[in-house]
């Protein structure tokens, strides 16, 4: 759900050094870890499982997320999944060509980021003034929506894959009131994520991808890497 950052799609998960001091001494990946967009926090327990979350200094360069996943057994590896969700309400026009909406987001302090989602039907047929079935397309994604009694579910992906890192791909469900017009619901968008720490402890480098397909080398994979502060 990165909309409005079209300046950012390179940097969004371009991560810079901040400075190198002496090697983390436990060698583990509990701490803060800062990039150019968003400051991470990675908390490890005995077991081995690590959970997290990460937000955006700036609303506009991106949306919170948590990260879940475990530490293999050299210690050096961390591998899991990322999650992004939210809420959204959209409102369908009288002809039911439109819809105007918006999503919303919440980070791990509290912080809310909300901003516009508006899509157009692709396919206009007679008889679907009320109906949500169809393809919608909006500034940046493809909506894939289908309708059954009150209840509404879909995916979504972006409109050039080039921007991938830009407008995610998701899920999308909820329900609708009851004269059909206005949908209230959530949207999810997750995928996977591999991390490798430095051997003084200090940074990591890694790739993230979208789905529930594994990090395999060579796929379409994306760099997320940091330095701990």
């Amino acid at each position: 759900m990165k909309y409005g950052i079209l300046c950012c799609v390179i940097a969004l998960f371009a991560f810079i050094p901040m400075g190198v001091g002496a090697a983390h001494e436990d060698m583990d990946w509990n701490g803060t870890w800062l990039s150019e967009n968003f400051e991470l926090t990675i908390i490890q327990a005995e077991d081995g499982n690590v959970t997290g979350s990460y937000r955006p200094y700036n609303p506009m360069s991106g949306d919170p997320g948590t990260i879940q996943g475990i530490i293999e057994s050299d210690g050096k590896v961390l591998s899991g999944i990322w999650i992004e969700t939210g809420t959204c309400s959209f409102i369908l026009s009288d002809d039911g060509h439109v819809f105007n909406g918006s999503y919303e987001s919440e980070d791990a302090i509290g912080k809310k980021n909300s901003a516009g989602w508006n899509g157009t039907r692709l396919i206009i047929e007679e008889g679907t003034e009320s109906d949500w079935t169809g393809e919608w397309i909006s500034d940046v994604d493809i909506l894939h929506l289908s309708q059954n009694g009150s209840s509404v579910t879909g995916t979504y992906e972006p409109i050039i894959e080039t921007v991938i890192d830009l407008v995610e791909p998701g899920i999308i469900e909820g329900v609708l009131s009851d004269d059909g017009k206005v949908f209230t619901g959530t949207w999810k968008e997750e995928g996977r994520v591999r991390f490798t720490l430095s051997d003084d402890g200090l940074s990591f480098n890694g790739t993230y991808g979208y789905g529930d397909t594994e990090i395999i080398e060579g796929s379409d994979l994306y760099n997320w890497n940091a330095t701990r502060i």
